[in-house]
């Protein structure tokens, strides 16, 4: 028998015929965790939780007992982007990691997807972004490996390597090569495109990581982002909700 506990992000629930729910978190120590719960009514995607997992064999699913710390329940009713993040983050993290294979870095950016202040097309990319160089994909994005001009701004980054090159190297290939946000040091440009060209060059790489799966929640919310580009945002941040969470336990 085996017993362990920590902090996690639901990422999703789901009806196991008469065995009750499946779950899915990942954890702060743990990574990826999966285990059986009785009842999942108050949880919801995106929850920070308090857990303990037991499995009598290394391999099995095992029982989990969930104590909601931080509810994110109000914000995926109000917050459809929210919702559609939360659909993404599970969906990815689902085809892409291993179970029982800690990823600290990516835990401390999925908490930041819930607690950040940053536009939604920022948290999502800087998401991605740590997701890719957890699983080896990671961008270089802050040197150029290339001899160039002293003092040359970075401007493209390679859809092979993921290397960020000049634009006196970069120009040659320009039409083959992908541009490098003003938000990760590339030259400056307006918030929409700003947006387009990080999650366009995160996604470029994320379908790499997928090897041919249809995922389906991206695209969802790649549509919402850009119809929010269009429109003022009205959202209000969310608070730090340590302390603010339900205590009530589910196992």
């Amino acid at each position: 028998m085996s017993k362990r506990s920590g902090h996690a992000i639901l990422l999703s629930t789901r009806m196991l015929a008469d065995q009750g729910y499946l779950a899915t978190l990942l954890t702060e120590e743990f990574g990826l965790v999966r285990g059986l719960l009785r009842k999942v009514d108050g949880l919801c995607a995106g929850d920070t939780v308090r857990f303990e997992h037991t499995r009598r064999l290394q391999g099995q699913l095992g029982r989990l007992t969930l104590e909601v710390v931080v509810s994110r329940a109000a914000l995926m009713f109000t917050t459809p982007v929210a919702t559609m993040a939360a659909n993404h983050l599970a969906e990815t993290c689902h085809h892409v990691l291993p179970e029982d294979h800690p990823y600290p870095e990516l835990y401390a950016a999925s908490v930041g997807v819930w607690h950040g202040t940053s536009p939604w097309w920022l948290r999502v990319a800087e998401w991605e972004r740590t997701l890719l160089t957890s699983i080896g994909y990671g961008l270089s994005l802050a040197d150029d490996p290339v001899p160039c001009p002293m003092g040359e701004q970075l401007m493209y980054v390679s859809p092979t390597s993921g290397r960020a090159v000049s634009a006196h190297v970069g120009a040659p290939y320009a039409a083959r090569l992908l541009p490098l946000p003003s938000v990760w040091g590339g030259p400056w440009v307006d918030d929409a495109t700003d947006s387009r060209h990080a999650l366009n060059l995160t996604g470029t790489f994320l379908h790499k990581a997928w090897q041919g799966k249809a995922l389906t929640a991206r695209p969802r919310l790649m549509e919402h982002l850009a119809l929010q580009e269009r429109l003022p945002s009205h959202e209000t941040p969310l608070a730090d909700g340590h302390g603010a969470g339900q205590h009530v336990r589910y196992g």
